[in-house]
């Protein structure tokens, strides 16, 4: 049962014109091509629903926005009563220690155990199995799942890499990039309540659609030919969805058909808008994407957080549905504690930095 959301947010808004100048700044090919990358970037937008994002300020330190939110979750909570620390970002700063040993000592945790995982944008939902797998343990009480997702900083996997334009042909792979916000988000779960129900897809044969690759990539995976450039981040969106998009949806129709559901997704309001009309069930969806942008593993508690705070998550069961890298889609059921409230949380103006 999650007893607790807290997010934090950086305070500078972007909007897609601002990233469409930055492409402008960054990009290296003619003024023909690049009419028709703005259009086709621009449709884009459109197309998945992308409006704002929130990026931190260059004097803005997002290690510090961590720690202040993980302060502000620790008051509902004695410090030693977490006996679990899950780091499931996809932003990685360290290959050791985990980041979750870094975060203990600046929040003052003593763990019974803590590690990170690495499962793209589905962390978050993995954390949750996982949690799920290790409650039988009745040692571990309460957990922290912890995301940080700031992509932004200067020379790094986004930027300006995913900004720079040579060709149109990059518009396949770079676009998805330009829509990532930054925010980080802690969710507090009693590990002795949790819903035993999730189901899951694997499709290994899209796992090169989507990556990262670490400078010495090419020592374990140097035959992917589509992997573009050491530590950039890129994702063939058309291609993931025509490999994941008709199993995921026969697996919501499957376990939902005829139900009325609350569902927390992950980014895109537009694309899965479009499926609506193929749905066997009936759905509030929670997810505002064009207001924060795509915040990879903190995109559902997040939007789980923003719905309760607007009044929006009514009574009905609230399950998650993510597809992310890999390919993997999953869906779980999500328990909230009764004292998840509006008025339990600061106002939402207090959790920006």
């Amino acid at each position: 049962m999650i007893l607790d959301i807290q997010p934090g947010f950086p305070s500078s808004t972007v909007t897609n014109q601002d990233v469409l100048e930055l492409v402008k700044a960054n990009s290296y090919c003619s003024k023909k091509d690049f009419i028709e990358i703005n259009r086709q970037l621009n449709l884009f937008f459109n197309e998945c629903g992308s409006g704002i994002r929130l990026w931190r300020r260059k004097a803005t330190d997002p290690f510090e926005i961590l720690i202040q939110t993980g302060h502000k979750i620790l008051n509902k909570i004695n410090k030693r009563d977490i006996d679990v620390v899950i780091f499931c970002s996809v932003s990685k700063y360290v290959a050791e220690p985990a980041h979750t040993s870094l975060i203990a000592k600046q929040l003052g945790l003593t763990p019974k155990i803590s590690f990170d995982i690495s499962d793209g944008c589905m962390g978050w939902l993995t954390s949750l199995s996982i949690l799920e797998n290790m409650s039988s343990n009745q040692e571990y009480k309460h957990a922290l799942i912890i995301s940080h997702e700031f992509p932004m900083h200067d020379n790094g996997a986004v930027y300006p890499k995913s900004f720079s334009f040579r060709s149109i042909k990059e518009v396949a792979y770079k676009a998805p990039a330009l829509t990532l916000g930054e925010a980080c988000c802690y969710t507090l779960v009693d590990m002795q309540k949790i819903p035993a129900f999730s189901h899951r897809l694997e499709f290994p044969r899209g796992a090169e659609l989507c990556t990262m690759p670490f400078r010495n990539y090419a020592e374990f995976c140097g035959d992917i030919e589509i992997i573009n450039d050491i530590e950039e981040f890129h994702s063939y969106y058309s291609n993931m969805s025509i490999i994941g998009a008709k199993p995921s949806l026969n697996m919501l129709n499957e376990y939902f058909k005829g139900k009325d559901i609350n569902l927390a997704v992950h980014s895109y309001t537009k694309s899965f808008e479009k499926l609506k009309s193929f749905l066997k069930f009936k759905a509030n969806i929670l997810n505002y994407f064009d207001e924060y942008g795509n915040l990879a593993t903190a995109s559902i508690p997040i939007n789980i957080w923003l719905a309760n705070e607007r009044g929006q998550l009514d009574n009905k069961e609230l399950y998650a549905w993510c597809a992310s890298a890999g390919l993997k889609s999953s869906i779980m059921k999500i328990d909230l504690d009764k004292n998840f409230k509006k008025s339990f949380y600061p106002n939402l103006a207090q959790t920006l930095v």
